[in-house]
């Protein structure tokens, strides 16, 4: 059986979904990814073992987005060229950690959001 404990640094809880469309002519993708709240660490406070700070990592939501675009046959090309168009981190998610309290800020990290433009041709 199971403790019921969850592992230092482990989110008790995640999730991933995935809604996609495709067809001949091309595909949307829209994937997400949710990481419940995790503690990482503890630490005792000025030496007093009794009281223990503890060190946490915030929830964090991330989305991203992926289409294809079959444009051979309209450039007068063979099929199967295509272009692509690619988001990470569709809504600019951030992550923290911090100590004891939200504003207690520990780390931060702002990746942004990345673009990607792709051709791709089969042979």
């Amino acid at each position: 059986g199971t403790s019921g404990q969850v592992p230092i640094g482990v989110s008790p809880y995640t999730a991933n979904l995935t809604v996609y469309f495709e067809n001949s002519r091309g595909s949307v993708r829209l994937s997400s990814n949710y990481q419940a709240q995790s503690s990482f660490d503890t630490m005792t406070a000025d030496g007093n073992v009794a009281y223990k700070l503890i060190k946490a990592n915030r929830a964090y939501f991330q989305m991203d987005l992926s289409t294809r675009l079959e444009i051979g046959d309209w450039v007068g090309w063979k099929p199967g060229v295509s272009i692509n168009f690619d988001v990470a981190n569709l809504g600019a998610a951030k992550q923290k950690s911090f100590v004891q309290e939200e504003y207690a800020t520990r780390t931060y990290w702002d990746p942004g959001r990345t673009y990607q433009l792709t051709a791709q041709m089969k042979f």
